[in-house]
């Protein structure tokens, strides 16, 4: 996948311009890299921090946070949509399943 580094970047700006205009909370979202997967993990503060949610690095799938160590099992978006897989993406966390 040759442009994963920069749509995960423009996932997460965009995940983190939905968590600002719908909580008005100063937040800061991050990545923190596994060998399979890429949490996104929104800060407040220094000290809290809660599991958004994976992108699978090995086809882009956006995957809701079960607990802060593991995904759920199915997909909710990909991140090589045309939305960049923001359209599964709430204030809080990404969409159950229907």
């Amino acid at each position: 996948m040759e442009n994963f580094a920069e749509k995960l970047a423009s996932f997460v700006a965009g995940v983190s311009t939905k968590i600002v205009a719908a909580r008005g909370e100063n937040v800061t979202v991050e990545v923190i890299n596994g060998s399979r997967y890429a949490k996104v993990v929104v800060c407040r503060g220094e000290l809290e921090r809660s599991a958004y949610c994976f992108v699978d690095k090995t086809n882009g799938n956006v995957l809701k946070a079960a607990s802060w160590n593991a995904p759920a099992k199915h997909a909710r978006g990909n991140i090589f949509n045309a939305d960049n897989g923001l359209g599964c993406c709430g204030p809080y966390s990404v969409a159950y399943l229907r």
